[in-house]
């Protein structure tokens, strides 16, 4: 089978696509990838361990500045068009199969495909995109987004998710067949490897930076606490990056590192002691979600800090994978002092969340998931 994929970022470091298409790739299944360079300083196609990958500049990418979401958006749209025509145009040489398209800003352009060519669309939602636009612009236009996906919905013939939430959010406003894939990780090693830090920590938060993710205070508490080190990367609104930037720089023990490539982030998971992800419980999408880190700190056997109240918490708790504690500051200090002070507790920890990626959530078993829809999916 001949798949199509639709991805919004550049393709440099989205674990899922990638963990996706090699699946699908050794299940003898071609793929190709339409992505989209927003820096327009990437190469415009290429090889990435067998996936084609074809990048798509962006017109323009404001990211700071007067009314920058509006004008993103209006590129991102500019975009859509630029890759649903590409892909139509791509067809008459590659006979594509099936479109898959990665999250509701690929959707437009995935629906014109299939109306134009025939083919059954696949929507990967991993996230609710609605909810996410409502952190940055007001509630009436995120709404507006909401009341769009639903619409298109009709128009999908599979949807796949990523938690068990967001499976039955979808069931409730969709026909079509819906599919839990979870990014789960390949366990690092069947064995316990701890870290040999003593009685210091080193805690480790790599993702998107926002104001939901308690990182201020992580930096500002760490900072104030002899024997641990604090190590954040990742990307996210300029502004708000430069912020956490200058706040490491306030600390010795703190460091501000950038963006991490993808095959840097398991092996510096399995260099720390405990791995971050404290979103805010009072966020829309707090119990619907779970980070990357949870499966990240799972495979490489490291206990996580999470928040009460909030999706990743309650399965932190439910595996004894982590600590779930209160979204305030005096909770966070105690938790990173427990953890600093304690070596057997750590261990503990680490090895129910080894324990967990090797018998429960690993990436194969979310991968014959996957495979198993495509192998019963007719095309003609």
């Amino acid at each position: 089978m001949n798949i199509l994929m639709l991805v919004s970022n550049p393709f440099v470091t989205d674990p899922r696509v990638y963990n996706e298409a090699k699946s699908l790739l050794g299940a003898g299944h071609k793929v190709t990838v339409i992505a989209c360079d927003r820096e327009g300083n990437l190469p415009a196609s290429g090889d990435m361990d067998g996936i084609d990958v074809i990048r798509l500049k962006l017109a323009s990418n404001p990211r700071s500045g007067f009314m920058w979401p509006l004008r993103f958006g209006l590129m991102l749209l500019l975009w859509q068009f630029k890759a649903a025509r590409y892909g139509v145009k791509l067809h008459k040489s590659q006979r594509f199969d099936v479109v898959h398209c990665h999250d509701f800003d690929t959707l437009p352009a995935g629906i014109r495909i299939k109306k134009e060519l025939g083919l059954p669309l696949v929507y990967d939602a991993h996230e609710i995109y609605g909810l996410i636009m409502m952190d940055v612009l007001p509630s009436p236009v995120g709404r507006f987004f909401l009341y769009l996906e639903r619409s298109m919905l009709g128009s999908v013939d599979a949807i796949i998710t990523v938690t068990e939430p967001l499976k039955k959010y979808y069931e409730n406003i969709s026909h079509a067949r819906t599919i839990l894939v979870m990014n789960c990780k390949n366990p690092v090693s069947e064995e316990y490897r701890p870290t040999g830090s003593g009685q210091s920590l080193k805690i480790l938060y790599i993702g998107l930076l926002d104001k939901w993710r308690n990182l201020t205070a992580l930096i500002d508490i760490a900072g104030g606490l002899d024997n641990v080190f604090c190590t954040i990367g990742g990307l996210g609104v300029p502004a708000y990056v430069t912020y956490i930037e200058k706040m490491c720089r306030r600390y010795g023990n703190t460091e501000y590192i950038g963006s991490v490539p993808q095959e840097r982030v398991l092996p510096m998971t399995m260099e720390a002691d405990c791995i971050f992800l404290m979103i805010d419980p009072a966020h829309k999408y707090s119990k619907l979600a779970l980070g990357n880190k949870q499966f990240e700190a799972m495979a490489c056997g490291r206990p996580i800090v999470c928040a009460n109240g909030t999706y990743a918490g309650d399965m932190t708790e439910e595996e004894k994978v982590g600590l779930s504690i209160d979204y305030t500051a005096d909770a966070l200090r105690e938790a990173l002092i427990s953890l600093r002070d304690n070596v057997q507790l750590r261990e503990l920890l680490g090895r129910n969340a080894l324990r967990a990626a090797i018998t429960k959530y690993n990436w194969p078993y979310e991968a014959g998931k996957l495979l198993d829809y495509y192998s019963q999916l007719s095309v003609v």
